[in-house]
């Protein structure tokens, strides 16, 4: 490996590090903040979510400097290790979650089964596709 790898690869590592530096602690001062009430899991998890959401904007918005394709790729770097961590989170809440869904269908409950899909997977989309003529570019809108 020549000098000019050498440092480079120094510099990506500096780089890296302090980027996940600067987001952990970021994060850290965040969840310092957050206070959490072990009654209501599914206010916990969604207030976990908006923490980490914010904090990784702000990461974003710091890295989202054109000028330097090195912060692009130490983003991408830790944003890779935060989907892990968060995977590892997500798991247990899931596991929880895929018992409670069991429990309602096994007690033929489906009010609470519905409510707790709904949680799972989240509200149903009700919306409609624009109906487009054949070439794709004018809307159809009254039936002929």
């Amino acid at each position: 490996m020549t000098n000019s790898d050498e440092i480079k690869t120094k510099f990506y590592n500096d780089l890296e590090e302090h980027t996940r530096l600067a987001f952990v602690e970021a994060l850290d001062h965040h969840l310092e903040s957050l206070s959490f009430e072990h009654t209501d899991a599914e206010a916990d998890w969604t207030a976990l979510k908006t923490v980490l959401h914010s904090t990784a904007l702000e990461s974003l918005a710091y890295l989202n400097d054109s000028s330097s394709s090195l912060k692009k790729i130490a983003f991408l770097n830790i944003r890779r290790i935060v989907q892990q961590r968060l995977r590892v989170m997500q798991d247990p809440w899931l596991c929880a979650k895929a018992e409670e869904i069991q429990s309602y269908a096994d007690s033929n409950n489906t009010k609470c089964l519905y409510y707790a899909l709904k949680q799972a997977y989240g509200p149903q989309h009700s919306g409609t596709s624009p109906l487009l003529n054949l070439d794709g570019t004018t809307l159809l809108t009254e039936k002929d």
